[in-house]
């Protein structure tokens, strides 16, 4: 039986050293094809790529039309690494070389691997470009990690084993990540909320999103970088209830760090005034939303999040809402509390295993959490 075929581009990144791991991954899986850039051609190896045929332009040979018929040979089309030149140029329609022109030529989805640093990832010009390819294309990456010149931060493309399975796993269980603090509203301009600020959330939605996994953000906190992540925006505990009920959950793997505010009140209409006296504000017991996600869900994966004042290790909230999971840090540390850029957890499982997690940067913690919960 013939193999499909398979169109890999690569350009002008120091992370294109990376793509014949990748190609060597797929090579018994598919027959392979390669356009790059004049650029990628830089940092490639050609005794590595000698068994392959590599398209660069059209100088060779100007009778044929190369990116016509690679268009329609390939089956599937990807880009590992795109930078933020190629990514600009697929999402304006430019087509000034073999690749970008191909792009335009080829009736499918490119799946897309972004590869660049964190300043150019959050630009707002190649955040609209990201945003703008969604209609025709697939991006997945970057995520948090070691970028070039020693520097770190949001912009690593996938490694070649996890972009492999992206490819190839196309049946991937759904990601949930619910995420930020709730505002309960005391009057019609003042709430009560906490100090979260949904940071671990956002990185956990990114890491499973650049893991292949079909990621669904339901947030208070509105993003604008989550280009190929289902975003959904709440604001007090109702709101939330009212998203939730409009997904499907039955299966995949929900992650719960929101701070959903254990007490609700009973909102006075207009502004209350401080000029008439004391005020007395009933807050009642709110619901346990994971616990209640749960129970409508058997087959759902539950990883819930404990913030406490010690760093006493408590598995109560794992047996008493029935998780799978618990995630465990105490926020009494300002080093790792609310708003820090940092995290030291513990997860815990239902067979009382756990794995303590040393302090590090909440996207590393993510990739620590999801490795536990989803290991590959």
């Amino acid at each position: 039986m013939a193999l499909p075929k398979l169109l890999v581009g690569i350009t002008g990144s120091i992370a294109a050293t990376k793509t014949i791991e990748l190609i060597n991954l797929l090579s018994n899986k598919y027959e392979i094809n390669i356009i790059c850039t004049q650029e990628g051609l830089k940092y490639i190896d050609n005794d590595s790529y000698k068994k392959y045929k590599i398209y660069d332009s059209w100088d060779n040979d100007t009778y044929k039309s190369p990116h016509i018929e690679l268009s329609r040979w390939a089956d599937e089309f990807i880009i590992y690494p795109a930078t933020a030149n190629t990514i600009a140029k697929i999402s304006n329609g430019i087509a000034d070389d073999l690749l970008s022109t191909t792009v335009l030529m080829y009736k499918g989805r490119v799946k897309i691997f972004p590869a660049m640093h964190e300043e150019m990832f959050l630009d707002t010009h190649i955040q609209n470009s990201l945003s703008n390819l969604l209609s025709n294309h697939d991006v997945y990456g970057p995520r948090y990690g070691a970028l070039d010149i020693g520097d770190e931060g949001l912009g690593r493309m996938l490694e070649p084993s996890e972009a492999a399975e992206t490819i190839l796993d196309t049946d991937k269980n759904r990601v949930f990540v619910i995420s930020g603090p709730t505002r309960e509203q005391i009057d019609d301009i003042r709430f009560i909320t906490n100090a979260s600020s949904g940071i671990q959330g956002y990185s956990l939605a990114i890491e499973a999103s650049a893991r292949g996994y079909k990621t669904t953000l339901v947030s208070s906190i509105m993003y604008k970088n989550i280009t190929n992540i289902d975003q959904h925006n709440f604001n007090n505990t109702s709101d939330l209830k009212e998203i939730l009920d409009r997904l499907d959950l039955s299966k995949g793997y929900l992650f719960m760090p929101a701070a959903i505010s254990d007490f609700v009140t009973s909102k006075k209409e207009g502004k209350l005034d401080r000029r008439t006296g004391n005020k007395e504000i009933i807050l009642s017991p709110n619901e346990d939303i994971i616990k209640d996600i749960k129970m409508k869900n058997k087959d759902l994966i539950c990883v819930g999040f404990s913030a406490q004042l010690d760093s006493t290790l408590s598995k109560d909230k794992l047996v008493e809402k029935n998780l799978d999971y618990l995630v465990i840090n105490d926020v009494s540390n300002p080093e790792i509390g609310f708003g820090s850029n940092d995290n030291k957890v513990t997860i815990l499982n239902k067979n009382n295993d756990y794995i303590d997690v040393p302090k590090n940067n909440k996207f590393i913690i993510s990739k620590y959490i999801l490795d536990y919960v989803i290991p590959k």
